[in-house]
């Protein structure tokens, strides 16, 4: 089983029109399909959707798509997780865009939806908005007991890369060239801590800082250059109070070779997956993040549809 990419969350909303508006006029995705449940799909450039909104009598998280390499099928995917004893199912026309795809549940009890083929939009970048290049990656808040299990799920069982770690504070994962595409905070709950989009550079980030600031929406952290990929980032709220994340810089992996790619500010040469201090893997520039951190998250939700 090989994992490529990182495909798209799905978010259920008590404020569907807030949501859509947010993701459509700030964050600059383009609202491909709308279903007949009042679900929006958007895309940031290439995939029918990256970003799907359900209205349900909840805000949160649903579940996660992966995109599974053309060298395995949903079958083989679906014998080697009953391996391991995880119930699988695989269905066809589930969503738009998706001709099958095989849902299951985590150890940790979060949904994950794997895919073959995802159709194209074909919309490309939109000229107004935030228009981030990519939706990067997810964060999780999770209890001690369910981190170490989620890490030695992720790595054994679905083949992820561990990029870098900060003992008992947070762990980065990969399955591709991108530093992680999921990362998993030590915290009392699990939630879904925040999602991540991917800018082009400084210039991008002030862009997008000054509209978020013309929209009254303040920042929680940042700008600040993590330690840990070395991103430069900075965290908002959506409507919802889902947290958003807007980075560039991050680290490229070699999933081959095991390190990542070098860079001029890397500490070491080669930059291999390492344990980072807790200080630095924040911020290399002592920006203040406040001890509340992992308060911040949202509810895992099953979708539950307004009537």
């Amino acid at each position: 089983m090989r994992l490529i990419k990182f495909g798209y969350v799905h978010l259920g909303t008590k404020n569907i029109d807030a949501m859509t508006n947010y993701y459509e006029k700030i964050m600059g995705l383009t609202v491909v399909q709308k279903g007949k449940d009042g679900s929006v799909y958007l895309s940031t450039s290439n995939d029918h959707h990256n970003i799907i909104l359900t209205p349900s009598d909840k805000s949160g998280y649903i579940s996660t798509g992966l995109q599974l390499s053309k060298d395995s099928t949903l079958h083989e995917v679906a014998e080697e997780l009953a391996k391991h004893d995880i119930h699988t199912e695989i269905k066809s026309n589930a969503l738009p865009g998706i001709p099958q795809l095989l849902e299951f549940t985590d150890v940790v009890g979060n949904t994950v939806q794997i895919y073959e083929e995802m159709e194209y939009s074909g919309v490309g970048f939109k000229a107004t908005g935030i228009a981030p290049f990519n939706l990067n990656h997810v964060s999780f808040t999770l209890t001690p007991e369910d981190q170490p299990r989620a890490v030695n799920f992720y790595r054994d069982v679905l083949g992820f890369h561990v990029t870098d770690w900060v003992e008992g504070v947070i762990t980065f994962m990969t399955c591709n060239s991108y530093y992680h595409i999921v990362n998993f905070l030590l915290g009392e709950k699990k939630k879904m801590h925040h999602i991540a989009f991917e800018l082009k550079d400084w210039g991008h980030m002030e862009k997008s800082h000054d509209l978020l600031a013309k929209n009254k929406i303040p920042i929680l952290w940042g700008p600040s250059k993590h330690g840990a990929g070395h991103p430069i980032s900075s965290y908002h709220q959506d409507p919802d109070g889902n947290v958003v994340e807007l980075t560039f810089g991050i680290d490229l992996y070699n999933f081959d070779l095991g390190y990542m790619e070098p860079r001029p500010w890397h500490e070491d040469f080669p930059q291999r997956p390492k344990v980072w201090n807790p200080d630095e893997m924040f911020s290399q520039w002592s920006t203040p993040f406040g001890n509340d951190i992992t308060s911040y998250g949202s509810e895992i939700i099953e979708i539950v549809k307004k009537m």
